[in-house]
């Protein structure tokens, strides 16, 4: 089995982006990045937010994943924030920030309902949006079948999360600028032994994506 890889927000990740640009063809551009990791048999984990799915999306997803693994990445990425300000609701939790214990497992139940009919769907990852949580979160996800929890080390220690108990949940840490960045950046890093993230929305914007993904999937499975 080759090194995992973790790819972001199916079926997608910015509000504003999505409206932009991306709304009509996400689902061929996501394609275009997961079709290259399938074909080179590359172990991914590529995390969807329900809450946003579209009409066919999980046929999608259950006919184009066969390598990889679909997991949680919150319910709606914070999409039903105030977009504008997202960034002020990191530090405290991101998506969780200001939600009662209650309120976060009644999204986690939605969520997983939504997504466990899926051959494909890992309830044992789960990836916040933003890599940012809070301890609410962790407390509700002790009751559930998570086991690894996804960030970055930039959100990590800026935000003490080592300092929350995590209920023996396993923090697995991307390195930014290193394993955190386009596939063209994380290729030259690949003797850092952290979690490879990628994030198809901002790869797709380069011409050169599908060579990327490509060059990426041959390095991981030399």
């Amino acid at each position: 089995m080759t090194r995992m890889v973790r790819i972001d927000d199916f079926p997608h990740g910015d509000l504003a982006l999505f409206n932009s640009g991306h709304m009509m063809d996400y689902q061929e551009r996501v394609e275009m990045g997961l079709r290259v990791f399938e074909e080179y048999k590359v172990h991914y984990i590529l995390g969807v937010s329900p809450g946003l799915l579209q009409i066919g999306d999980l046929d999608f997803l259950e006919k184009l994943v066969r390598h990889g693994k679909v997991v949680l990445h919150g319910y709606d990425h914070g999409w039903s924030r105030d977009w504008s300000r997202i960034t002020e609701s990191w530090a405290g939790g991101g998506e969780f920030e200001g939600q009662t214990i209650e309120a976060i497992r009644t999204r986690y139940n939605a969520a997983h309902g939504i997504l466990r009919n899926l051959s494909c769907y890992d309830p044992t990852h789960y990836i916040p949006p933003f890599n940012a949580y809070n301890q609410n979160f962790l407390d509700v996800m002790q009751h559930t079948e998570v086991k690894y929890i996804h960030g970055c080390d930039k959100e990590r220690y800026s935000y003490n999360l080592d300092i929350l108990d995590h209920h023996g949940r396993i923090p697995l840490t991307s390195q930014y600028h290193k394993t955190y960045d386009f596939a063209s950046e994380v290729i030259h890093n690949l003797d850092n032994l952290s979690q490879i993230t990628l994030h198809w929305i901002y790869d797709s914007q380069r011409p050169s994506y599908e060579e990327d993904y490509r060059a990426l999937a041959k390095a991981l499975t030399e």
